[in-house]
């Protein structure tokens, strides 16, 4: 059987040059991404290209101190502390950045390219826990338009790669939102959860600023700010498992919250998807507006991803092909080009195709001449 000639790539190849920002390491433990200020110590990229510029590490988090969340943009205000994903296994488990559980994979560092297949600036990342048999892809989206610039969206694949099932196992976020950049000054930071919209946000009771994070897939748990309370696995998994909200406990004077999905069972070989938005608004109204957009976007980028077979789980590293496209004999095999049209021709003119085997979209295609 011949084998199909295919590209590994991530992103479209055109005339805007690919930005890529690979992942930096200065010493500090594999696992934990920290940004201090002008300070890089770990693989970080930066979605900036809408009003939103969000700080993203390769172990899972929007970890910072400064230039973390700026909205908008053109302020250059943080208005996020830290912020991390978190997966609880039971109350003596839980695997994050904070405890350095993660380790970045061989071929997981961080890049972000402009523009991607599926959005305006399109990242990725992968990362693990070899201690529990988790590994986590990590694919984010940003977007220039002015219906999508105010947010920017995270998508993890969390697979099972271990012998053991997890049948209680939550995933979630913890943000430390200090709105409007007053780190010393985030008692006067407030904080709610829209229960319709599977939104936690916060804001600074001195302006009309308000920021958060967007559950957009995965079985809504619950909105705890036990935050800085929660150092232990079993007070982490405690802020994911519990169900309901509970906005309005502040933790040590200042509000932080963690964003959680669940229960989800997960068997060996299987995978889950969790996906988050982070935002911006100028007030509640226009945040809810960005949120309900987010949503909007996020249940059409779903349907475009199986369309061309989840290429942001595909290593980006670029092949170059040029020939004539070989088809594998005993299977119902297709070329289609960008619109979807099957093409005859195994040698057609340079150009993005996809490979079809039986009904499914199983590879993207780059012939450059």
């Amino acid at each position: 059987m011949e084998s199909v000639l295919i590209l590994l790539a991530l992103f479209s190849i055109n005339n805007s040059p690919a930005k890529r920002i690979h992942k930096i390491n200065t010493g500090y433990p594999t696992g934990k991404g920290i940004i201090e200020y002008n300070t890089t110590l770990r693989g970080i990229g930066t979605h900036d290209i809408g009003n939103l510029l969000l700080m993203i590490d390769d172990v899972g988090g929007q970890e910072g101190w400064r230039y973390t969340h700026i909205w908008p943009k053109a302020w250059n205000i943080d208005h996020l502390y830290w912020n991390w994903l978190a997966i609880g296994y039971s109350e003596t488990n839980v695997s994050d950045g904070w405890d350095f559980d993660w380790s970045t994979t061989p071929n997981g560092a961080i890049i972000i390219t402009e523009p991607g297949v599926l959005a305006d600036e399109q990242g990725y990342a992968q990362f693990n826990d070899t201690v529990n048999g988790i590994e986590v892809t990590q694919a984010s989206y940003a977007w220039v338009d002015s219906a999508h610039e105010d947010y920017v969206i995270i998508k993890y694949r969390i697979v099972n790669t271990g012998n053991s099932t997890f049948s209680n196992l939550y995933a979630g976020h913890r943000s430390d939102f200090d709105v409007y950049g007053d780190h010393a000054g985030a008692p006067t930071d407030m904080s709610d959860f829209d229960h319709t919209r599977n939104l936690g946000y916060m804001w600074d009771v001195g302006y009309s600023t308000h920021v958060g994070v967007k559950l957009l897939e995965g079985t809504y748990r619950g909105y705890r700010n036990t935050g800085w309370y929660a150092y232990s696995d079993s007070t982490k998994y405690y802020a994911l498992s519990t169900p309901g909200a509970d906005p309005q406990t502040p933790c040590a004077d200042d509000y932080c919250f963690w964003l959680s999905s669940g229960p989800h069972t997960l068997i060996p070989g299987d995978s889950i998807i969790i996906a988050f938005a982070f935002l911006g608004g100028n007030d509640l109204t226009d945040l809810h507006v960005n949120a309900d957009s987010a949503q909007s976007k996020w249940n059409s980028l779903r349907v475009e991803e199986e369309k061309v077979g989840e290429l942001i789980d595909i290593h980006y590293t670029t092949t170059i092909f040029s020939g004539p496209f070989t088809l594998p004999q005993g299977k119902t095999c297709k070329i289609l080009d960008i619109t979807g049209r099957h093409i005859h021709s195994l040698n057609p003119v340079p150009g993005i195709y996809f490979i079809q085997v039986d009904d499914k979209i199983v590879q993207k295609v780059v012939k450059i001449k």
